[in-house]
């Protein structure tokens, strides 16, 4: 299971394992079928996050598609919010013993932020026990031998424009 708590947005999502196996979870799918992506408003009921077409000065259009994840898709995100999502995925006690257990997996996507560098910031967390503890992927990398693919992002401030980032954290 993982735990995302970022400030504008994110578009596209790829979990993938060994060989054939592997989940991409799109912001378009999801509007019609929402397995993936938890927005938890039981414990936020004011939580910003949702999949929607952006209508921001600064944010108006998709990576690709229509849809985003987003902290509301009209509005500026309010002061000292604390909004999260959950993207969950569980492999099955099959899929563990693919090729040895020697299975590869690694987090995927695009990403767009325009925040204000000295108060915001995202952050992701990865949970392999139910969220019952959480591993910071940003600052605990080396520690469990995340391996980034691409750059690591910095997740406040402005990406100016679309970035995209993969990091391999099986």
């Amino acid at each position: 299971m993982m735990k995302f708590l970022f400030i504008v947005m994110m578009f596209f999502f790829s979990i993938q394992g060994f060989s054939q196996f592997g989940v991409n979870i799109d912001c378009e799918s999801q509007v019609v079928n929402n397995q993936y992506i938890e927005i938890d408003r039981i414990a936020n009921p004011n939580n910003i996050w949702q999949i929607a077409i952006p209508n921001k000065p600064l944010f108006d259009a998709a990576h690709s598609p229509t849809h985003v994840m987003i902290t509301d898709a009209n509005e500026p995100y309010p002061v000292n919010d604390t909004s999260s999502f959950i993207l969950k995925f569980e492999r099955d006690e099959e899929s563990y013993n693919l090729g040895g257990g020697n299975i590869q997996l690694s987090l995927s996507f695009w990403y767009k932020i325009n925040s204000d560098t000295l108060t915001d910031y995202g952050k992701i967390e990865v949970s392999a026990d139910n969220g019952l503890s959480w591993i910071d992927v940003m600052s605990e990398d080396e520690t469990y031998g995340f391996h980034w693919m691409e750059s690591k992002p910095v997740l406040s401030g402005n990406s100016n424009g679309w970035q995209y980032f993969s990091v391999d954290i099986s």
